[in-house]
């Protein structure tokens, strides 16, 4: 996988293991269906990535309902039509991923609510393991650090049948002003924000995905 920053293309993430098709243990806690779950619905994920300036395009609306318990979050994920024809391009498609890291949006719900949110890019991730290639439904994200300004998190991407698909570990993002370029289309590639700050500090981002 690669992005491009003005002319020069550098190489994301790290290196791509390709293991045996088998269902690896699950590593983070599943909230669906808690009690004191808190379910955030398709229309109010995007409401609250509007309020942040972050006025994602049809393409990139996957995320149906999320569900968050304390460090833990489960999103189901239906990728559009139009994503869905390319899908066999790509190991992990580039919107499924920028999907996953808007689900972090959902953690600080009552943050963006009281405008107290700082817009953030993921800009890099530790590990992804690549299990099977069976369409992602859902993913999980574990919250595993915060501090003012970046997050730390762990993802698992998962079928309809609740198998671990794909790993993506200790992913990084931090609030800074970088765009990305993607099949050479400009794109803030899976900007999501941080709960923290106050209103008027999301540096200026009204990009457009």
């Amino acid at each position: 996988m690669y992005s491009h920053v003005g002319n020069h293309s550098r190489v994301v993430g790290a290196i791509l293991r390709e293991l045996p098709p088998i269902e690896p243990s699950g590593t983070i806690e599943d909230p669906r269906g808690a009690s004191d779950a808190v379910v955030v619905d398709h229309a109010t994920h995007y409401r609250l990535t509007g309020m942040l300036g972050l006025n994602y395009g049809p393409s990139f609306q996957g995320l149906q309902r999320a569900e968050v318990l304390g460090q833990s979050l489960s999103a189901t994920i239906k990728m559009p039509a139009s994503v869905s024809e390319t899908a066999s391009q790509f190991l992990i498609h580039p919107v499924l991923l920028d999907v996953c890291f808007q689900s972090l949006v959902d953690f600080f719900h009552g943050d963006i609510d009281s405008h107290r949110a700082v817009p953030v890019l993921p800009v890099r991730f530790g590990r992804l393991r690549y299990y099977s290639d069976a369409p992602v439904v859902r993913c999980r994200a574990l919250l595993k650090r915060r501090s003012e300004r970046s997050l730390l998190a762990d993802f698992e991407l998962l079928d309809a049948i609740n198998y671990r698909l794909n790993d993506l570990g200790r992913v990084i993002v931090e609030s800074q002003d970088t765009v990305l370029v993607v099949d050479s289309v400009q794109r803030d590639v899976g900007r999501c924000f941080l709960g923290v700050g106050g209103a008027g500090e999301d540096g200026g981002y009204d990009d457009r995905l």
